[in-house]
C-alpha cells in the first residue's frame, strides 16, 4: 500500500467517526485534502463542527504536507466551499455576515469599477435560507437596529430583505426569488453617483436636485448593463423600481401593466425601508406610521394584489412597532398572526407598573381577547409612558 493509499485510508477513519462518507481516491494529497474539505462541507452546514472537523483533517495531513502549506490550503478549500455550501448561521449573524459582505461588494464596485458576482452570489444563498425561515424576526430585527453601515447599504440590504419576503408570500419560485434579490441589491446603485450634498441635504430639495435625485434609476441600469451579466428580468425592474401603478411615476411613466412585477415589490419595499429609516432631513418612523404612508399611497403608486401580499406579512403593526396595551404595559410587536393581523404577539418592554420585567414575557393578543392595542408609541415615548 504506496502513501496516497495510507493517508486516503487515515481521512476515511476520520470521516467514520463523524458519521461522514469515504473521500473520492485522488493521485496526490492536495486533491484528498480538498475532497476532504468537500466532504465535510456537504455533511454539516453548522460552522462549529466544520471548524473542528477540518483543523482534525488538517492534522492528519499537516505531516505530509507541511504546517504553513496545510493551513494556506485549508483556508482556500474553505473559502471555495463556503460559496458552494453555506453555513447555516443565525439569522442575526447571517444578516451581519450579509451587510458586510455588500459594503464590500459596493465599494470594490463604486471605488475600482470591480463586480463581485461572488459576494452577490453568497448573499443572496443566505438571504433566501433566512427570509424563508425567519419572516418576523428579520422584519423585526430592521425595524429596531442600529448600525453605523452607510445609508446606501443599510437600505440596499434591508429593502432587498422586504421585497425576498414578499415574493416568497407571492410563491415566487427559487429562480425568480433569486433575480429579485439581485434586483434589491443593484437598484439603488445610482444614487451612489448623485452628489453627497443632495443625498445628505438637510432641507428640502430644489427642483433642479430632485431632478438629480429622479435620474438614479437610469444610472443604475447604465451602470450593470455595462457588465453584459444580467437580462432583461433584473435589468428592467431596476430602471422601473419608481415607476407607479397609475403610470404617474419615473423616468417612463409606465402604467402598471407594462412594470415588471420585480419592480412592483421593489416599490412598495423600497418605501417602506425607507420610511423605518434615518434620513439626513428626518429621522425613522414607526412601522405603524411607515405602513399607513404607504397605505396612504396605495390607490395611485402600488399595485394591489402586491401590496396585499406585503400587508400580510407586516400587518398595521409591523414586527418593531412600540405599543401601548389596555392594561398599561408597553410592549414591542414580535411576530403577526395570519389569521388575526390585528392581534399580534408582542413582548412586554414596561409592565403594569412601568418596570422592565425581570423575565421575558410574551403575550400573544390572538389568545389574550382581554387585552387589547391602544395607541401606538413613538420609540422616544417609551420612558414617558
Amino acid at each position: 500500500m504506496g502513501q496516497i493509499d495510507n493517508i486516503l485510508e487515515k481521512l476515511n477513519t476520520a470521516m467514520a467517526q463523524y458519521n461522514f462518507p469515504n473521500i473520492e481516491p485522488a493521485e496526490d494529497i492536495s486533491t484528498l485534502f480538498k475532497n476532504a474539505i468537500r466532504v465535510l462541507w456537504q455533511s454539516t452546514p453548522n460552522p462549529n463542527d466544520r471548524d473542528a472537523y477540518s483543523h482534525e483533517i488538517a492534522d492528519i495531513l499537516t505531516p505530509f504536507l507541511g504546517a504553513k502549506n496545510t493551513a494556506a490550503q485549508l483556508e482556500v478549500y474553505s473559502q471555495e466551499f463556503n460559496l458552494e455550501y453555506p453555513a447555516d448561521l443565525d439569522f442575526v449573524e447571517t444578516y451581519n455576515l450579509c451587510i458586510e459582505l455588500y459594503q464590500g461588494f459596493l465599494n470594490s464596485f463604486m471605488q475600482r469599477n470591480v463586480f463581485e458576482f461572488e459576494k452577490l452570489e453568497v448573499i443572496i444563498k443566505k438571504l433566501l435560507i433566512i427570509t424563508k425561515k425567519h419572516k418576523a424576526d428579520l422584519v423585526s430585527h430592521i425595524a429596531m437596529m442600529k448600525s453605523d453601515y452607510p445609508m446606501s447599504v443599510k437600505h440596499g440590504l434591508n429593502s432587498t430583505i422586504l421585497a425576498l419576503i414578499t415574493g416568497d408570500v407571492l410563491k415566487l419560485n427559487d429562480k425568480q426569488l433569486r433575480e429579485l434579490a439581485l434586483v434589491g441589491l443593484l437598484h439603488d446603485i445610482g444614487m451612489l453617483k448623485i452628489p453627497p450634498e443632495i443625498i445628505n441635504k438637510e432641507g428640502k430639495l430644489t427642483e433642479e436636485e430632485y431632478k438629480t435625485i429622479k435620474t438614479h434609476p437610469i444610472i443604475s441600469y447604465k451602470l450593470i448593463n455595462e457588465k453584459n451579466i444580467f437580462g432583461k428580468d433584473v435589468l428592467s425592474p431596476i430602471i422601473q423600481h419608481h415607476e407607479q401603478y397609475d403610470g404617474h411615476g419615473y423616468p417612463r411613466q409606465l402604467p402598471g401593466e407594462k412594470i415588471h412585477v420585480f419592480a412592483k415589490i421593489m416599490a412598495i419595499a423600497d418605501t417602506f425601508e425607507a420610511q423605518i429609516s434615518d434620513r439626513a432631513y428626518r429621522k425613522s418612523k414607526n412601522g405603524y406610521i411607515a405602513m399607513k404612508e404607504v397605505l396612504a399611497d396605495s390607490a395611485n403608486r402600488f399595485d394591489p394584489k402586491i401590496l396585499r401580499a406585503f400587508l400580510s406579512i407586516l400587518s398595521m403593526y409591523p414586527p418593531g412597532t412600540i405599543v401601548q396595551l389596555n392594561n398599561k404595559c408597553v410592549a414591542t410587536v414580535i411576530s403577526i398572526n395570519q389569521s388575526a393581523p390585528m392581534r399580534p404577539a408582542v413582548k412586554v418592554l414596561l409592565d403594569e407598573e412601568g418596570q422592565k420585567p425581570t423575565t421575558p414575557r410574551i403575550i400573544d393578543l390572538k389568545t389574550a381577547p382581554t387585552v387589547f392595542i391602544v395607541k401606538v408609541l413613538d420609540k422616544n415615548e417609551i420612558n414617558k409612558s
